[in-house]
């Protein structure tokens, strides 16, 4: 929202601000987990996410020549059931 905002405004937003800085050991899952994390498998009528696609996890490490696969792998699941605890908890906030 930050940067279409400042895009409207034609500023360039100061994303450190908003982010805490990547450390280089965690560069590898951020970058898989930006590509997959949209990657979940849903169910139920609602269709609530309730995992993420490991094999979406394990094309784009392949992809990304990551060399710790298996550090990289539950880096990425620890962020995405992070986000996904954070989006049910808004979701029954909302009901």
């Amino acid at each position: 929202m930050c940067r279409a905002f400042k895009k409207k405004k034609n500023q360039v937003p100061d994303c450190s601000k908003c982010f805490p800085e990547i450390m280089p050991e965690n560069e590898d899952a951020v970058a898989v987990y930006s590509q997959v994390h949209s990657q979940a498998i849903y169910v139920g009528m609602e269709g609530v996410a309730v995992d993420l696609d490991f094999n979406a996890v394990k094309f784009v490490m392949d992809l990304n020549e990551v060399e710790n696969k298996f550090d990289c792998f539950h880096k990425v699941l620890m962020m995405w059931h992070h986000v996904a605890k954070i989006d049910n908890a808004k979701r029954k906030i909302k009901k």
